[in-house]
């Protein structure tokens, strides 16, 4: 039998716990719990993360070096990931000034600023 899910609340039910147990020959090597029981995740995956979010950054000013009109939805389709992630990767490269929208969402274009 495959062991249960457990709900804990406090007497006030303004918080709760979860447990979830995990099959016992699960290696789950990327969540662990640091001394104080917060989920921590190994610097090597942290590392790998990093290393995604630059080669999309980098994807992104290459579509827009390519083709300023771009729109976000042809970077998520050619980067393989949703639009949604495209839009923060955006808004950070505005926040540092590399990159910056000119005109309208519908008809505008963007320009890279600088290269970082």
């Amino acid at each position: 039998m495959v062991p249960r899910a457990t709900f804990e609340t406090t007497d006030d039910r303004l918080t709760f716990l979860i447990n979830i147990p995990v099959h016992p020959g699960c290696d789950n090597k990327l969540l662990q719990l640091d001394a104080q029981g917060q989920v921590s995740v190994p610097e090597g995956v942290q590392k790998s993360t990093q290393k995604g979010t630059q080669k999309s950054t980098q994807k992104i000013l290459e579509l827009i070096a390519e083709n300023p009109k771009v729109t976000t939805q042809e970077m998520a389709d050619s980067l393989g990931i949703i639009r949604r992630a495209v839009a923060k990767h955006i808004k950070k490269l505005q926040e540092q000034g590399v990159i910056r929208r000119v005109g309208p969402d519908k008809g505008g274009h963007w320009e890279v600023i600088e290269r970082p």
